[in-house]
């Protein structure tokens, strides 16, 4: 299957990073990224928006373990909850680690969206 295009059905392939880092470009456009049995903290840093990446591009990102899972953007790129020009964003709030999920959409060549799927009590430290 070429990259960036999802499965049959439309069902999101799902890629478990055990890992503590992970480069994500335009191929994982479509895709679920997990931690599930990871045994320390994972940064999943995207490549800028202008490096092939569409309007529309998204990537799924899951919370599976009790470890930090922070997703990075180049410089300034993403935009999230009260922040537009955000660094980083994070799951790694002690006791509020797992289950939560970001899902991150390109938007233009110079941002991505970031939507916080997070419990009620669950906090996303965002770094500018």
């Amino acid at each position: 299957m070429p990259a960036g295009l999802r499965q049959p059905g439309k069902q999101r392939e799902v890629i478990v990073e055990t890992g503590t880092t992970l480069s994500v470009d335009h191929t994982f456009a479509g895709k679920t990224v997990c931690n599930v049995g990871a045994g320390g903290a994972l940064t999943a840093t995207l490549t800028s928006a202008a490096t092939g990446w569409k309007p529309g591009d998204d990537v799924l990102f899951l919370s599976c373990a009790d470890q930090n899972f922070t997703v990075a953007g180049t410089a300034g790129q993403l935009i999230t909850f009260n922040d537009i020009a955000a660094n980083s964003v994070a799951l790694s709030t002690a006791s509020e680690k797992c289950g939560g999920a970001l899902l991150v959409t390109c938007v233009s060549g110079t941002k991505f969206h970031v939507a916080l799927m997070t419990e009620e009590t669950q906090t996303a430290t965002v770094a500018t």
